[in-house]
């Protein structure tokens, strides 16, 4: 299930959604996970392209915001992306998340320099979420989910 309503990076407002590979066997469940699963690997899929440009994306992933809430989302991520997962025990992380990076530039640092600022400024985590080895072939899912994204099908205005 790649989009419902659009996606917004790349910049894809008409995306839609796709169900792939159903069977009659498919449960209420799987249908479900694919629900949640979209988002979160298109976010990976984010992350991908980031580090295609040889910038460095590794180490626990930080969630914030309403997704951040939900501990069922943020197995997911941890298991689909095999990172451990944390929210910071803050209420205000992007705000915080930016005055680290203004810091950090109105200080001139180099990348390590501002990694080791946004580690000393970093809020401790109120939760943290381990990958699981669910026995899924995770690798073939991410694929599979590329494949559904890449449907330009997809990206079509809806027409009343």
């Amino acid at each position: 299930m790649p989009f419902l309503d659009g996606e917004r990076t790349p910049n894809r407002p008409y995306a839609r959604g796709m169900l792939t590979d159903l069977t009659s066997a498919t449960t209420r469940h799987e249908m479900a996970r694919a629900f949640l699963e979209g988002p979160l690997l298109s976010l990976l899929s984010g992350r991908d392209a980031i580090r295609s440009f040889g910038i460095r994306c590794e180490g626990t992933i930080t969630v914030v915001g309403g997704g951040a809430r939900s501990r069922a989302t943020l197995q997911l991520l941890a298991d689909l992306s095999g990172d451990t997962v944390t929210v910071p025990d803050t209420d205000e992380a992007t705000a915080r998340g930016a005055c680290v990076q203004a810091a950090a530039v109105a200080a001139e640092l180099d990348v390590d320099a501002m990694v080791a600022l946004s580690h000393r400024w970093a809020p401790r985590a109120r939760t943290t979420v381990l990958p699981r080895d669910t026995g899924r072939d995770i690798d073939s899912v991410r694929r599979n989910w590329a494949r559904a994204a890449a449907v330009d099908v997809l990206d079509r205005p809806v027409t009343q």
